[in-house]
């Protein structure tokens, strides 16, 4: 069966961003009476990289635009994005000849390009070897590559180019030229002059010489001169070149020149000599002599005509006369020096048309044709047609159309500048240029100042778009007719012109784009397919316009049966269809044709409103037959093409099976060699990834759903008339029609998504949150689509561009999920264009069990579109049902409707085994039961919402899954954690309760315990913490409470007081009064010692106190508590196994002491925090500087500096302290206060210190501040000394005497009754005579009458005395008191031995 000659279809790239161009400036000496003088038609060609089987290669062209003196050099790929690919020469006032060549070479791309004053040789060396090597593109599929004009010379080296001398050729200019690179590098260009003469430049690679050489027509020899001696010829108008080319054979190049007239002459450029001349028009024999020069001129071009033969060369000519057009194609052979030029094929052009270019490969020759309205063509015809000759004929192309020159808004409610906005700034409709050039038009026409800015984004366009037309419409309201009114506008006036203002930015946008839609020059394309057993029919087109440029792409057999219609039905038997199913298609066909543009809008319209298909085609249907003007329609279509198919239904069926998409084939990865795959994944890994390849590829995308969506529709009104007349009508109810209305509802959803601009960029952070709700969720690729998303909205960001959501999708994931799906097929598989948007209409077709763009949906914070994703695919889709709902469900929680996402959650948990992508999420085992896979499931589900924050909704996930659970289920004790966990956040704190009570697991039950502690303590909720009765957790929760009690700060008491009221509670006294000491131990350790903590240390004793006072007196005693972890018996920092020496260690057996405290040891403690406070209290800087940790000895020190000698004497009683230093300090303070009273000094700063003691039962007046004082020291003393001992006296005493001061008469008295011969000794040790003299006199006095045999003898300090009257004696001689004291005693001394002699002699006689 012979190969079937596709069809081709304009696909549009989005290039709506300003283009970046790299400009130089070159002056050859050109003149602008030059470029006056000479016009040069605008052109465009390109060229095609050798290799396209090779990454660097593939998919990747060049193109080119002539225009007066300047040239536009774009290189684009449809596999990588290229930077720096824009570079545009200006050669002033030096008009660009068409001629200009592009080659290939190993070291980069060489540009030839000629001049009317120069010819110039453009070097684009490779920048890196990624140019040349597979493996640089490979291991950077993702990054950028550098085009092969990024780093473009500015071709000002005089060795690059060579400026023509007029000398040569007599002041002419050359009007046409062609160039070539020979084999040994050297450039050779032909120009071509008015007069008949071909100059020949050939430019030394090596040293930048050029050498010229001038063909004659009138002759066979030439002679070789350096540019300034060529020689002139005799013009002559039959052989003037026409168009001309360069092609080398073997070792010499060739030269075909076209002559006006018709003849092909060929020269050596080697010899200077013509060896070939013949006339194209041979065989037309005289008709063809007679005919006379057309309005265009006559176009040569060449072609390869083998790949494996060198010695071949197409020429494909273009030949105009004024009658007809005419093109034909030579084979030319080349044998030992000759050539045989043979017509190989020969085919007129179209009338009515003009030929704008037109390009020849081995098989094809492609013409664009423009008529005198404006229209473009783009037909190819085979060269090398079938035996029979049914494919010689021209096949017409199918071109985008342009934008409607009115828009019409179609729904009453939208606002004109939104509607308007929304179509124009549509993604892919207008170029940024376009839109700019409009708007300073527009602003022009409305008296706005221009705008210069040619970067802005699209963003600030759309604001400058809405300010000036709403800048227009003010101005309009301006006018004279509407001052006159004198009345307010209506809201119909205002949107009349509104609409008019908007209508006619629109319209300039319109005419820009036309203009910029002028096709000047065609591309071939190589083929990009893995399939080399076809013969070389090229992939497409690159159609280059004025503006932009457009690729021409085959279209698949059903696409060209439908879009051509009847024209082409005699090839559906080489399209795989039989003759009813082309019959069929063209019925169809005819159909679409019928219908009006409103009808198709309307029935969209439709069924995007979810009404069902079958009702809306039905009602089409009526209205068709019901109307007069359509009943010789449809009896024409009966009559005359269903009569032509055999088996409608049949027919039918077979139409359906064929616009059914295959599923996606499951390839298992690991049944493929590791080293194929990875190599067949290098192979694909760029194919297409581009942004102009994704916008190429989505774009086709769209094409094939829209017109597989039209033949759905067409198919289903067809049906619905056959129904109608009563055809067929059991086949059609029961299989077609529903068939068909799913498959309508389907490509719906594929043209939505084609169509739909994705949502605007969004914000970092919340792509942060998606990627780590894509954590959670099972998704497919999860990390690369996260990655790939956050690259694709980065780059949207900064190139400030609006996609459509199929290019995101692409840009995302789609380009790789193919690239894997091809890489599966293995090295056969099929790289061309229609094979890669196959394999991706399977992965966005709805009815198909993989769920990739769903997923990227989500994954990409589409919300709004997942929801109206759902909706299109609700009522009908049964595949993926609970998927959708699931998805639909995380995007509602995504947007805050969480009750309505927990519904679609419960509502997808139903049978979950049943779609893969359900499976996916639960990990789902043929062993794992109906109730394991719904707690898994709401597991996941509940992690979705904790994510968002949803507390109420997770605990209803979390007790629908506790009621399905089974009892050993071993989630079952999260799920009451988790229920707990959020009834803790709600502060439902008796639920809460509930559920950890309920909890299974103990240990889960200690930890939900734990928090509720902590969160109640954190609310002040203690008395809800004491109401709930613990049951079998009182232990746990005394342990957690003193845990936390240690843990925290001592001062926050929280924890202690409210286990001391839980103890109370329970009438645990001993309990509470461990509590308290605790509490007031660690205060006095860690706390501050603030007026504030003291306090409260001195609190806890009293309460601890309180407590056991409460209790039997046998069990009123504690055990001192141990505020220590239960690994204070490792020494810290020491390897609980191995010593520093590395030997291994025996841990030590500590043994802890105990310490048992009673309410005696208790209160002595008491005692010493409360004479710390009093003290910190009345003198906090003496406590600030002696600081806060006396010892009992030193605190006593310091109250009795500071005057607090009651408190001193109280705490000295409490740790059997002696009481002398406080006596002696108040002692001290006594004299003082007597001192400032007898030195006339206001002695009543003692009330500062008085005040602190207890001064009540003194019982003297208190207003004397010196009484007081004495009054309390002796009271104090009297107090403190124990009977018969003299140790508080002494050292009073000695203070007293050691301040020079008399003793007081209570103390000389008490003392004497104490011990008398202390006290004298204390006198004479003091140097005090004159009282020591009177107390031994007194004394003796005392004695002798103690001599009495009536009364009990005593004791006299004989001794002392004896020492007394030494003393005196000593100073007798000083002072007559001592003298006269002396005497007394020495008198009474001798009078006591007396008696005391006479008695001891009667107790010895009586005796």
């Amino acid at each position: 069966m012979e190969q079937v000659r596709p069809c081709y279809r304009e696909v549009i790239p989005d290039q709506t961003l300003p283009e970046k161009w790299k400009d130089f400036t070159l002056n050859t000496g050109g003149a602008q009476s030059t470029l006056q003088d000479i016009k040069v038609p605008q052109r465009a060609g390109g060229y095609g990289y050798k290799d396209p089987s090779k990454p660097y290669g593939r998919n990747r062209f060049i193109y080119w635009r002539l225009y007066d003196d300047v040239l536009e050099l774009i290189e684009h790929s449809l596999d990588v994005n290229l930077i720096g690919n824009q570079v545009r020469y200006k050669f002033q006032d030096s008009p660009v000849l068409e001629g200009l060549t592009i080659h290939e070479t190993l070291q980069g791309i060489v540009v030839l390009v000629c001049t009317v004053s120069s010819i110039h040789r453009l070097k684009f060396p490779y920048l890196d070897r990624g140019n040349r090597q597979d493996f640089i593109w490979n291991q950077h599929p993702e990054s950028n590559v550098q085009s092969i004009f990024a780093n473009a010379p500015d071709a000002r080296d005089p060795a690059s180019f060579s400026v023509i001398s007029n000398n040569a050729t007599n002041t002419l200019m050359p009007y046409s030229s062609a160039s070539w690179l020979c084999s040994n590098n050297d450039a050779l260009f032909a120009l071509a002059y008015t007069n008949g003469t071909i100059l020949l430049a050939r430019h030394n690679d090596n040293n930048g010489t050029v050498a010229t050489i001038e063909l004659k027509q009138e002759s066979l020899t030439s002679r070789l001169f350096f540019l300034t001696g060529a020689l002139r010829g005799r013009p002559s108008e039959e052989n003037a070149v026409a168009s001309m080319t360069l092609h080398s054979f073997g070792a010499d190049t060739y030269l075909f020149c076209l002559g006006r007239s018709g003849q092909l002459r060929i020269w050596s450029c080697s010899r200077g000599q013509c060896v070939s001349v013949s006339d194209v028009l041979d065989d037309a024999g005289e008709q063809g002599k007679n005919l006379t020069q057309g309005a265009q001129s006559h176009v040569l071009k060449k072609a390869i005509s083998s790949v494996n033969n060198d010695n071949e060369l197409l020429l494909g000519v273009f030949l105009c006369f004024s009658t007809e057009c005419q093109f034909v194609v030579l084979q030319v052979s080349y044998f030992s020096g000759s050539f045989r030029p043979t017509r190989l094929f020969s085919i007129r052009a179209p009338t009515g048309q003009d030929l704008v270019d037109f390009a020849l490969c081995q098989s094809q020759l492609w013409a664009v044709w423009r008529n005198t309205q404006g229209d473009t063509d783009v037909s190819t015809v085979n060269i090398r047609p079938s035996s029979s000759g049914g494919d010689a004929y021209w096949r017409h192309s199918v071109l985008e159309p342009g934008p409607d020159r009115e828009f019409v808004l179609n729904d009453a409610m939208v606002d004109a500048r939104q509607a308007y906005i929304s179509y124009i700034f549509h993604p892919g409709r207008f170029s940024l240029p376009v839109i700019m050039k409009a708007l300073s038009i527009f602003r022009r026409s409305a008296d706005l100042p221009m705008m210069n800015e040619m970067g802005i984004s699209p963003s600030v366009l759309k604001e400058r778009v809405c300010q000036a037309v709403e800048t227009e419409i003010q101005n309009e309201f301006s006018d004279e007719e509407y001052l006159e009114m004198q009345n307010e506008v209506s809201d119909e006036e205002y949107l009349e012109v509104a609409n008019r203002c908007w209508d006619k930015f629109y319209s300039c946008c319109v005419q820009y784009h036309l203009s910029g839609s002028r096709p000047i020059g065609l591309v071939l394309l190589s083929p990009s397919g893995a399939n080399n057993s076809l013969p070389p029919v090229t992939s497409g087109v690159a159609l280059v316009n004025k503006a932009y440029v457009s690729l021409l792409r085959p279209m698949d057999p059903l696409e060209m049966l439908f879009t051509l219609g009847l024209g082409h039905s005699g090839n559906s038997q080489f399209m795989g269809l039989n003759s009813d199913v082309s019959n069929l298609v063209q019925v169809i066909n005819m159909l679409e044709l019928h219908l009006s543009e409103d009808t198709k809008i309307g029935v969209e319209r439709d069924l995007y409103r979810l009404l069902s298909p079958e009702k809306v085609i039905g009602k089409l249907a009526q209205d068709l037959l019901g109307d007069s003007m359509h009943q010789e329609f449809e009896s024409d279509l009966m009559q005359q093409h269903l009569r032509n198919i055999n088996n409608i239904p049949a027919a039918i069926e077979n139409l359906l099976n064929r616009l059914v998409l295959p599923p996606i084939s499951d390839f298992d990865p690991s049944q493929i060699p590791a080293g194929d795959m990875s190599r067949q994944l290098l192979s694909v890994s760029l194919l297409f990834s581009s942004h102009i390849g994704i916008s190429t590829i989505a774009e086709t995308t769209r094409q094939i759903a829209i017109m597989r969506f039209s033949l759905c529709r067409n198919l289903l009104l067809l049906q619905q008339i056959l129904l109608q007349r009563n055809e067929e009508t059991y086949e059609l109810r029961s299989r077609l029609i529903p068939r068909t209305v799913t498959l309508i509802q389907a490509y719906l959803v594929m043209v939505w998504i084609c169509d739909t601009p994705a949502s605007p960029v969004v914000k970092p952070n919340v792509l942060e949150s998606s990627i780590q709700r894509m954590s959670i969720l099972t998704l497919s690729d999860a990390n690369s689509t996260a990655a790939a998303i956050a690259a694709s909205l980065g780059s949207l960001r900064a190139m400030q561009k609006t996609y459509s959501l199929l290019e995101l999708f692409l840009q995302a994931t789609g380009v790789q999920q193919v690239h894997r799906q091809l890489a599966c097929l293995g090295p056969e598989a099929d790289l061309s264009m229609l094979s890669f948007v196959a394999l991706l209409c399977q992965l966005i077709w709805p009815i198909s069990d993989h769920f990739v763009f769903p997923e990227f949906l989500l994954a990409s914070c589409q919300h709004l579109l997942v929801q109206e994703y759902v909706r299109l695919s609700s009522k009908w889709c049964e595949s993926n049902i609970r998927s959708r709902k699931f998805l639909l469900g995380s995007a509602l929680l995504d947007m805050g409707e969480a009750h309505k996402a927990l519904e679609l959650f419960v509502e997808a948990s139903n049978e979950l085994r049943n779609e893969a992508f359900m499976n996916r999420q639960i990990g789902a085992f043929e062993e794992s039961s109906e109730s394991r896979l719904l707690v898994t499931y709401y597991l996941k589900v509940i992690q979705l919402f904790e994510q968002q924050n949803y507390p109420d909704c997770v605990i209803q996930l979390a007790e629908m899954a506790s009621q399905v659970a089974e009892r050993d289920d071993p989630d079952l004790p999260t799920l009451h954690s988790i229920a707990f966990v959020n009834h803790l956040r709600l502060e439902h704190h008796q639920e809460a309760y509930q559920s950890l009570n309920s909890n299974p697991d103990s240990a889960r039950r200690v930890d939900c315990l734990r928090q509720l502690v902590v969160n109640l303590f954190e609310l002040r909720r203690l008395d809800l913490l004491l109401e709930f009765p613990y049951e079998n957790l009182v232990q746990d929760l005394e342990r957690i409470v003193e845990s936390r009690a240690r843990s925290l700060d001592i001062s926050n008491p929280a924890f202690y007081n409210f286990l001391y009221a839980f103890h109370i509670k329970k009438l645990n006294f001993r309990k509470a009064a461990t509590v308290m000491y605790e509490q007031g131990m660690r205060l006095g350790c860690e706390g501050t010692h603030s007026a504030e903590l003291t306090e409260r240390q001195a609190k806890c004793y009293l309460a601890c106190l309180n407590a056991l006072q409460l209790v039997d007196p046998k069990y009123a005693w504690i055990v001192k508590p141990v505020v220590s972890s239960d690994g204070d018996d490792d020494i810290p920092s020491m390897s609980p196994k191995r010593g520093s020496d590395g030997v291994k260690l025996n841990k030590p057996q500590w043994k802890r002491q105990v310490d048992v405290m009673e309410i005696e040891h208790i209160r002595t403690e008491f005692e010493v925090v409360q004479c710390r406070l009093r003290l910190l209290r009345h003198s906090p800087d003496k406590y600030r500087r002696t600081g806060c940790r006396l010892a009992p000895n030193e605190l006593v020190a310091v109250l009795s500096q500071v005057g607090m000698y009651q408190a001193a004497i109280k705490l000295c009683r409490a740790h059997n302290l002696p009481y002398q230093p406080v006596l002696e300090s108040l002692a001290s303070a006594c004299v003082r206060l007597t001192n400032m009273e007898s030195s006339n000094r206001d002695p009543t700063t003692a009330w500062e210190w008085l005040s602190e003691n207890d001064l009540r039962g003194l019982g003297i007046d208190e207003s004397n501040p010196v009484k007081l004082a004495w009054r309390m020291l002796e009271v104090t003393l009297m107090a403190c000394e124990k009977d018969m001992q003299t140790i508080l006296h002494r050292a009073v005493s000695n203070r007293l005497l050691a301040l020079g001061v008399f003793l007081p008469n209570w103390l000389v008295t008490s003392y004497k009754e104490r011990n008398l011969s202390e006290l004298l000794r204390l006198l004479l040790r003091t140097g005090r005579l004159m009282e020591a003299g009177a107390l031994a006199v007194e004394c003796l006095v005392a004695g002798r009458d103690k001599l009495s045999p009536y009364v009990n003898p005593t004791c006299l300090p004989i001794r002392t005395i004896e020492l007394l009257c030494l003393e005196l004696k000593k100073v007798t001689d000083s002072d007559e008191e001592y003298k006269k004291l002396f005497e007394e005693v020495t008198t009474a001394y001798s009078v006591y031995l007396t008696d005391a002699m006479k008695e001891t002699a009667r107790l010895v006689r009586s005796s």
